[in-house]
C-alpha cells in the first residue's frame, strides 16, 4: 500500500484490519505474529511481531504507511490480582 489510495481500496488489498483507531485521525493496523511451541502441552511463545499501520487523511485517503517489527523472547503473561 502506498500513499494515495482510498480506505476502500486498502480494504480490498489488505482485508479487514486487526484493529483500528480514530484518535488523531483514522488508522488501520494489520498485526501478524510468529509463534512456536517447544513442547506439545505448553502454551505458544510469540517470537516475532509485525505491524503495518495505515494512516488516513480527512478525505479517507492513505496519507502514511508505517512498518513496525519486533523480535520477542516471549510474550508476557497477563497480571492477575488474587
Amino acid at each position: 500500500v502506498r500513499v494515495g489510495p482510498s480506505r476502500e481500496q486498502v480494504l480490498l488489498v489488505l482485508g479487514s484490519p486487526s484493529t483500528t483507531a480514530t484518535v488523531g485521525g483514522e488508522a488501520f493496523y494489520y498485526i501478524s505474529q510468529k509463534a512456536k511451541r517447544s513442547v506439545a502441552f505448553l502454551n505458544q511463545s510469540v517470537y516475532e511481531q509485525k505491524v503495518i499501520a495505515v494512516y488516513f487523511d480527512d478525505k479517507a485517503s492513505v496519507r502514511e504507511v508505517a512498518h513496525h517489527s519486533r523480535a520477542m523472547r516471549c510474550m508476557p503473561s497477563p497480571m492477575v490480582d488474587t
